[in-house]
Order: structure tokens, then C-alpha cells, then sequence
């Protein structure tokens, strides 16, 4: 392996890059090990340490390696994170303990270590679609008890599946990206973009990340204003148009933009996820909530 590692961080910003052939790297990931797994042999070299040495909380981020192969062609991959705040509307201060928990944020003074083989999520035991081994209260041997035992049973092998289905792509993951270095002479890590917690946003942004959470937040904004607006016309219409943008409304045109794709996505899942909630809180405590969600709009997003 005879690749030259460089590394493109925003030093202006706060925001550092430790490579894995730091002098202080392996110290910095022994710190993080505790409650994230040891980091392996093979993942070092596709692994870095982000600091952030600015005084606000980084809440979304967009990573991007380039490996350059020695006939000359340049591969990409990236990696990115962002939380509710700023695409949300609760300041990250007041977001859950799971975020916490997760540390799916970088706070002011802090360090994250990435990797193009695991994620933050899934170093921490927090992998989504793992399932959970079920647990309940009953009297042995009521149906209650058996049924729960039987639900325990089968998340238990669904976890079990979950597990060696991550492991297989992992062993992939890793030899695919070992015979990218060993064809490669230089692998550089740049730091595309990131979002402070107040909505500013740095980076030379040559993916579109701004744009796409912009469209993220504006959609749900948008769908917030238009179900206040039709409630305070028409109550007994006021779900129609949401269940109409909750299938997918009209035909998608295929040259849309990357940009107007993630907003009609992002729509329509908000949609969904409003339908749900009114299926549980009836429709006068989902207007409220929405009425509670359009007041806790925070600042827009902008660039620094």
C-alpha cells in the first residue's frame, strides 16, 4: 500500500481532519473505543478522527474520500450525518437523550470518528432495523406470555439475521475497499459541508448538501403552512391534500432535479408520518401539534 493520504478540513471554521497515520490518531480513537467497539486493523485506513474546535455543535455533516487509481481515474465515496436540528425545529439543546445517546452530534471541543466501513449509529450498538429482543410481563403460561415469548423468539433470529447479514457486508465492504488503495496512489478526505446548530453551513459543498437540506426543511415547512391555511378555511378538508401528498401526489417528472427530488421526498414521508400521528392523536390534537411545530420554526439555513 504505497497511497499518499491528504486531507481537505475547513481549519477557518474550527473543523479538523486527523488521518489515520496521525501521530495522534490511535490515541484519540483508544479514548472514543469505550462504548463504540474496538477499531480494527482493517478499518483503519479508511477511518478519520473529525475535531471540532468551533464553539457551536455541529449537526450535520458530509464526508467524501477520493481515491485516485494509478491509471488516472478517481473514485468517490462520502458519508454523511445530520440529526433533526437544524431540518427539525427544537434547538439541539432540547433534542432527545437517543441523539445524545448517539452523539449524532459534535459538540464545540469535541472529536467523531468516521468510517467508510461503519457508522457512528452502528459503533454505538444503535443500528437501525436491528430489531430488539422482545420483553413483556404475564403469567406463565397464559397465551399472553406465550405469545410474547414467541415475539422474543423471532426478533432474537431476526437479530441474529440482521447481525450476519452486516457482518457479510462488512467482509465485503472491506475487501472492496482494499483492492481500491492497493490500485490506488492517493487517497484524499475532505470535509464537503457541515451545519452548526444555528443553520450555518460551511464547506466548498461540491455534492449539493446545502441545497438538499434546504429542500428537506422547506418541505416540511411548506407542508406545515399549507395544513394550518386549509384548517383555518376548511376543517373538514384540511387532511385531504395531505393524503393525496402522502401517496405520492401526481406523477413525478424524471428530469426533476436532484434538489426537487429530495423536497417531494421529503414531503411526502412528513405526510406519511402526519397520518400516523393522527391515527393516534385525532385531528384536533394533530392541528395543535402542528400549530406547536410551525412556532418552533427556528432560522433558516445560510451560509457563512
Amino acid at each position: 500500500m504505497n497511497a499518499k493520504f491528504a486531507a481537505k478540513d475547513l481549519p477557518q471554521h474550527g473543523m479538523a481532519i486527523v488521518q489515520p497515520f496521525d501521530p495522534e490518531f490511535d490515541a484519540m480513537a483508544l479514548s472514543m473505543e469505550e462504548g463504540q467497539g474496538v477499531i480494527s486493523d482493517d478499518e483503519k485506513p479508511f477511518s478519520i478522527i473529525v475535531k471540532n474546535e468551533n464553539g457551536e455543535a455541529v449537526v450535520g455533516l458530509r464526508l467524501r474520500w477520493e481515491f485516485e487509481r494509478s491509471d488516472g481515474r478517481i473514485i468517490f465515496h462520502q458519508r454523511a450525518f445530520t440529526v433533526s436540528m437544524p431540518f427539525d425545529t427544537s434547538p439541539v439543546s432540547q433534542n432527545s437523550n437517543y441523539i445524545r445517546k448517539a452523539r449524532l452530534v459534535i459538540e464545540p471541543d469535541s472529536a467523531e470518528f468516521f468510517s467508510l466501513i461503519s457508522s457512528p449509529l452502528e459503533r454505538r450498538g444503535l443500528n437501525i432495523g436491528a430489531g430488539a429482543i422482545g420483553t413483556g410481563s404475564g403469567s406463565i403460561g397464559s397465551n399472553s406470555a406465550r405469545r410474547q415469548d414467541l415475539e422474543a423468539l423471532r426478533d432474537s433470529a431476526r437479530r441474529r439475521d440482521f447481525e450476519a447479514l452486516q457482518s457479510h457486508s462488512r467482509r465485503a465492504t472491506v475487501n472492496e475497499l482494499n483492492a481500491l488503495l492497493e490500485n490506488s496512489i492517493s487517497v484524499t478526505v475532505a470535509i464537503d459541508g457541515a451545519f452548526f446548530e444555528d443553520g450555518g453551513f460551511v464547506g466548498p459543498d461540491t455534492t449539493d448538501f446545502f441545497a438538499e437540506m434546504k429542500a428537506k426543511q422547506d418541505a416540511r415547512r411548506d407542508l406545515l403552512v399549507e395544513i394550518e391555511r386549509t384548517a383555518g378555511l376548511n376543517k373538514s378538508d384540511v387532511f385531504k391534500q395531505v393524503e393525496i401528498i402522502a401517496q405520492g401526489g401526481a406523477q413525478r417528472d424524471r428530469a426533476e432535479s436532484r434538489v426537487a427530488l429530495h423536497y417531494n421526498i421529503s414531503k411526502q414521508r412528513y405526510a406519511q408520518e402526519l397520518l400516523a400521528r393522527r391515527r393516534v392523536m385525532g385531528d384536533e390534537r394533530l392541528l395543535d401539534f402542528v400549530r406547536e411545530q410551525l412556532a418552533r420554526v427556528g432560522s433558516p439555513l445560510y451560509k457563512k
